[in-house]
Formats: C-alpha cells, sequence, structure tokens
C-alpha cells in the first residue's frame, strides 16, 4: 500500500470515528447505564487497534459508561475474553 493510499485510509477512518462519535453523543442523554462496572476493552500491541478501541471507549463514556483500557497482547486478550476478564 503506498503512502497516499494509507493516509487517505487513516483520514476517512478519522473522519468517520468524528460521525460515530457525535450521533452517539446525541443518543447519550437519552441513555442510562445498565451497571456502574467499567466495560474493560483490550488494548492490544498495534497502533490501529489502539484507534478503534480508543473511539469505541469514548463514544461509551460520551453514553455514561465507565470504560477501563487493558493492554494486552493478542492471545492473553483472547483468553481474557473466554474467562470473561474483558468486555471486547
Amino acid at each position: 500500500m503506498s503512502l497516499k493510499a494509507s493516509s487517505s485510509t487513516f483520514g476517512a477512518l478519522v473522519a468517520a470515528s468524528v460521525l460515530a462519535t457525535s450521533l452517539a453523543s446525541s443518543v447519550a442523554a437519552e441513555t442510562i447505564p445498565e451497571s456502574p462496572d467499567p466495560i474493560r476493552l483490550g488494548v492490544a500491541d498495534w497502533s490501529g487497534q489502539h484507534i478503534t478501541t480508543y473511539v469505541a471507549g469514548f463514544v461509551l463514556e460520551d453514553m455514561g459508561y465507565n470504560v477501563e483500557y487493558v493492554t494486552t497482547a493478542i492471545l492473553p486478550s483472547a483468553t481474557a475474553l473466554a474467562d470473561g476478564n474483558l468486555s471486547a
């Protein structure tokens, strides 16, 4: 993939993230979290996954949920998901 293509892909991702966050924020005032327990999101060890995890976390926080970010690698995160130690 060329640098120009990856740059435009990143720009599209950022634009979609901003749109999703703004849409979720408009709904956030009407929603009440079902639990005070934090939603634990696994942050794997590559940058592309960091972006999507934090965007999802920001949307959940705007909706009133408590979010906890857990640094993990891909294989341990699969085990943590299976054991119920991570939400996503």
